[in-house]
């Protein structure tokens, strides 16, 4: 039964491991799986998935990138692709590179054992919680079984107006703001905002990041291709609450190696 078919029903995560193209499940959670796609039908699944959660279109969202990265997929029963995301080790050049002054960041020994994050995206339609914990779950493996230290990339706010966003822009910077410059080399980028009192509505995702402890740069980098206002973000993974560290790394969560 597909994970769509099964939503509200409670179900006891099954942690034994199956194979994907000889890749091992990295997470199982409510009958999802996480694996690294490692079969020409994973990868098309993962890119057409991206094309209808960015650009609500049939197809494949496919650029030079994606033979340099391994793609994360998140999977039901039926072997349906429900959320992907693909990761680019250092020392690789950074894809944020193109949108984000980064030299500072990657400059840091830190950055050695750093990964890449981009084209995170879920199923249209379906409630991205489970997703997203799972994702996480597999993301932590992934960091475990290759000594991966922190995760960075770009989370998008919808929209590509910088003025849409200065007051968020503003808030991230005051409460959640890198410790080095990472700058957007966007010519149109403004100044932040004043920021407010209360945190200002953001999307799920970088809401989850915010969560774990990443911090942003400064400004944003207006992607007009998906309309979305892209904000740099960077997570040490030594910076993760014990909370989450715990909840990420439970037996129920990480599939046996």
């Amino acid at each position: 039964m597909s994970y769509a078919a099964t939503l509200g029903k409670q179900q006891a995560p099954d942690p034994g491991p199956t194979a994907s193209g000889g890749n091992p499940v990295l997470a199982r959670l409510g009958g999802l799986s996480v694996v690294v796609a490692g079969t020409g039908d994973e990868f098309r699944a993962a890119r057409q998935l991206r094309q209808r959660a960015f650009f609500g279109l049939s197809g494949e969202d496919a650029d030079s990138h994606d033979a340099d990265c391994d793609h994360l997929i998140a999977r039901d029963d039926t072997g349906t692709v429900l959320a992907t995301c693909r990761l680019l080790r250092a020392p690789a050049i950074p894809l944020c590179a193109a949108e984000f002054h980064v030299r500072e960041f990657v400059a840091r020994r830190a950055y050695r054992r750093a990964c890449e994050v981009s084209r995170f995206c879920f199923a249209p339609g379906l409630p991205g919680g489970l997703l997203t914990r799972v994702m996480f779950a597999g993301l932590a493996a992934y960091a475990a079984q290759h000594r991966v230290t922190g995760f960075f990339g770009m989370a998008s706010l919808p929209n590509a107006d910088h003025a849409c966003h200065a007051a968020a822009l503003g808030w991230l910077a005051a409460h959640h703001g890198l410790d080095i410059q990472v700058t957007s080399r966007d010519p149109a980028a403004s100044g932040a905002g004043k920021p407010g009192a209360t945190p200002p509505p953001l999307p799920p995702l970088l809401r989850g990041y915010l969560s774990l402890g990443a911090r942003v740069g400064q400004g944003g980098f207006a992607d007009t291709r998906f309309d979305t206002l892209d904000v740099f973000v960077a997570l040490d993974l030594t910076d993760v609450p014990e909370r989450y560290r715990r909840h990420f790394t439970r037996p129920a969560l990480l599939a046996a190696p």
